[in-house]
């Protein structure tokens, strides 16, 4: 699951619905039909309702200003779930605290309401901004991690799952709040 951009989406799902009929945004329609397929999907769904909805955004998500408790990482703000940022945090303190911050080197996207890439039916965990893609030129989709052992642990250790451990399709960029 690959963010399609490198900026900053930091529209509500509500404006994003309205405004992009069309690529990676599924609109609310009747005769449009989503799957929750895989167990993230079915997870986040169960957990938090539909990113599509109106008034969803303003229910689950936040916008951190991150530079104010972490000025090394690479972007302002981010437009993200309020479960996944608690996690975040804390993995960002312990990665601070290791000196394994320094692997982060460019923030890739968080939120991000659109279909998993390759189907045109799967929302991405990034739809419901519980899904942060980072140093992306390092972690393409399908290779190895460029992550450390250690970093990734600390992740783990957090809660948060590192796409580098999937089977069949490993996507070392996305970390999320939840593994699939």
């Amino acid at each position: 699951m690959q963010v399609q951009s490198t900026t900053t989406n930091t529209s509500s799902p509500d404006e994003q619905t309205t405004n992009k009929k069309k690529g990676h945004i599924i609109p609310l329609s009747p005769a449009e039909q989503i799957i929750y397929n895989g167990k993230a999907q079915r997870e986040l769904y169960r957990l938090y309702g539909d990113p599509r909805e109106k008034g969803w955004g303003n229910k689950w998500m936040v916008l951190w200003r991150i530079k104010q408790k972490f000025p090394w990482f690479p972007a302002e703000k981010i437009y993200i779930h309020k479960d996944f940022r608690e996690k975040l945090t804390r993995a960002l303190y312990l990665l601070e605290m290791a000196e394994l911050h320094k692997e982060i080197k460019i923030f890739d996207g968080c939120y991000n309401l659109r279909t998993v890439r390759g189907t045109d039916t799967i929302l991405s965990v990034h739809s419901w901004g519980c899904a942060i893609d980072l140093n992306a030129h390092l972690n393409p989709l399908g290779a190895e991690a460029d992550w450390s052992a250690d970093f990734i642990s600390v992740m783990e250790h957090c809660g948060i799952f590192c796409g580098s451990r999937w089977h069949g399709r490993p996507d070392p960029m996305h970390f999320a709040l939840v593994n699939g």
